[in-house]
């Protein structure tokens, strides 16, 4: 036992000290420069496009169908109507857009930075959901009205009278919460 026949006599087997008393290093902290490229690389992945990310015909559903307001294509097509900047529109955007929709597979929240969608039945704390800015719905919402695709020709003719009938009820219920000391000084009269 333990005798030079029992050992294995070829070259090229290994080192001769077969790595008894090899001192291991371990690096727990990255250089400057590395953490620097990893920032940058994982900054890089946040702005490319997700794989979960939807179809240009999924938005538009959603732009044109969603929102939870009565007869919100009318007054959309009313703020292009009065050729209000993008920046406008997309603050209008904001009040008529609210809470949240469920359309087919799609589910889209309607938040102060944008439209949020999310495949599946919920998005609101979904933090892999895409967002839309308001700025760019404004801009694809223009760009369907241009194609003929956001609204019915119906829609697009009733816009401005729905939005005066709203602005007449409005003054209405105005006139009538006031006192009676309030109509007979002459307010909105």
């Amino acid at each position: 036992m333990g005798g030079a026949d029992e050992h294995l006599q070829s070259s090229g087997r290994g080192d001769s000290d077969g790595g008894a008393y090899q001192q291991l290093t371990l690096n727990l902290f990255l250089s400057e420069a590395e953490q620097i490229q990893s920032i940058d690389e994982a900054e890089n992945v946040a702005h490319t496009s997700s794989a979960f990310s939807f179809a240009q015909n999924d938005i538009d559903h959603v732009l044109r169908l969603g929102g939870n307001t009565d007869r919100q294509r009318e007054r959309v097509v009313a703020a292009f109507e009065k050729q209000k900047t993008t920046a406008e529109i997309a603050e209008i955007l904001k009040t008529l857009y609210h809470g949240g929709n469920g359309l087919g597979s799609v589910s889209a929240w309607y938040a102060e930075d944008g439209i949020h969608l999310s495949h599946g039945k919920s998005v609101r704390y979904d933090r892999s959901a895409q967002v839309i800015s308001w700025e760019r719905a404004a801009e694809r919402i223009g760009e369907l009205l241009e194609s003929g695709q956001f609204a019915s020709n119906v829609e697009l003719a009733e816009a401005a009278g729905y939005e005066r009938s709203l602005l007449s009820e409005k003054l209405w219920h105005l006139y009538h919460d006031l006192s009676e000391d309030a109509r007979k000084a002459g307010y909105l009269s």
